[in-house]
């Protein structure tokens, strides 16, 4: 069984009237809970109404129903689809002054079935309910509510007694006729989906299964106008609670959502903001890097490191293989800056008047393991002198 409203809890007051100011109750309380009834324990007591009033609990709304001494019952015929109230009313009870009395009516297809009660002694009674803390938010008179849970009832037949009670009803458990039941009775207890009820409890749970799902049935209350306007607010006040904790749930989880992201962003942020921080840190050692090999060349410069190599091995090395065809003249041994980088380089100046003695003097020059290139810069014979003087680079 599915429920709509906003509604969750009920106390269903079954408040019959006795003889000298006495009444017997009988109440429980029905809760919903995940689209399923759940019944309470139930209670029954008799005394006087300050006794009543006393034991039920101010927290819950109350569904009332009224049966016993002071409710009449009618049942009588439909003309032409005619149910409006006030003639409903005349045609049932044409000697009593309307305004005197509450009526609740129940049409069902060409019958209608007519409970009242005086005005005085219900607007009495509810005023000691408020007086009490007590929170009447439905009222019916007489049994006849009891036709709201007969789909429910696991009774089988044309006829359900219980509790001094007797209905007719056909197959489809609209009610024919009722009456009170004065012999013995046979039925002690019903099962109401699976649940186990006594029957003097059938009326309080039916006023508060009406009452549960109010907004989805016909319901089979009183035409008291004070209790449909405190229900009406009742509703309201539910419906707003329901959406204001929906709005606020929602709220909270956009703002965790929300936070959340940022929480994420946050921490991306942080990442690119280390990993921006490395490559700055990177691009700062390698500026800091570059200067320092800059400065160490210049030391080496000055120190006339010549990639390694001492210049006297360089030389004695270079002259072992010297043709006795060649004289030299003079020795350079420089650093060139080349294309970002330092070319170590040795200048030889000389003279010759063999050409071959000095292609294989390069030649031997070019077997050492530390010389890169050998190039033979300049070779011309001057006017003045009678050798050929040569300009001879060496770099390594």
């Amino acid at each position: 069984m599915v429920f709509g409203t906003g509604l969750k809890e009920c106390l269903g007051v079954e408040l019959k009237v006795l003889v000298d100011d006495s009444y017997s109750c009988r109440y429980l309380q029905v809760s919903l809970i995940k689209n399923n009834l759940e019944l309470g324990k139930e209670f029954s007591l008799e005394g006087g109404i300050k006794t009543i009033l006393e034991a039920l609990p101010k927290t819950i709304p109350i569904a009332l129903v009224m049966t016993g001494a002071g409710i009449l019952l009618k049942k009588s015929t439909i003309d032409n689809g005619d149910e409006h109230e006030q003639l409903l009313f005349k045609r049932a009870f044409p000697s009593l002054e309307r305004d005197e009395f509450y009526n609740q009516i129940l049409v069902q297809g060409d019958i209608c079935h007519l409970s009242i009660s005086r005005t005085l002694w219900i607007d009495e009674l509810l005023l000691r309910f408020e007086r009490a803390e007590l929170n009447v938010l439905q009222v019916s008179i007489g049994p006849l509510v009891a036709t709201q849970v007969f789909g429910q009832l696991n009774r089988y037949g044309n006829e359900i007694l219980f509790d001094r009670h007797h209905f007719t009803i056909n197959e489809q458990k609209d009610l024919i006729s009722y009456q009170v039941n004065s012999g013995s009775e046979d039925i002690h207890e019903l099962k109401i989906e699976g649940h186990i009820i006594s029957a003097k409890s059938i009326l309080a749970y039916a006023a508060a299964f009406q009452f549960l799902l109010h907004e989805k049935i016909r319901s089979i209350t009183a035409n008291v106008a004070s209790v449909h306007n405190a229900l009406d607010k009742y509703s309201a006040h539910q419906h707003i609670r329901r959406y204001g904790l929906l709005t606020l749930f929602s709220s909270f989880g956009l703002l965790l959502v929300s936070f959340i992201l940022f929480f994420y962003y946050n921490q991306q942020n942080a990442v690119l903001l280390q990993q921006v921080g490395a490559k700055a840190n990177s691009l700062s050692d390698v500026e800091m890097l570059t200067a320092t090999i800059a400065r160490s060349e210049q030391q080496l410069k000055q120190l006339r490191w010549n990639g390694g190599y001492a210049p006297a091995n360089l030389i004695d090395e270079m002259v072992i293989d010297l043709p006795k065809q060649l004289q030299l003249k003079t020795i350079e041994i420089k650093a060139l800056q080349q294309e970002n980088s330092l070319t170590n380089q040795i200048r030889v100046t000389g003279s010759t008047n063999d050409l071959q003695a000095m292609n294989n003097w390069m030649f031997l020059l070019k077997q050492h393991a530390w010389v890169k290139e050998v190039k033979l810069i300049n070779y011309e014979l001057p006017a003045d002198e009678k050798d050929h003087q040569f300009n001879l680079s060496i770099s390594y």
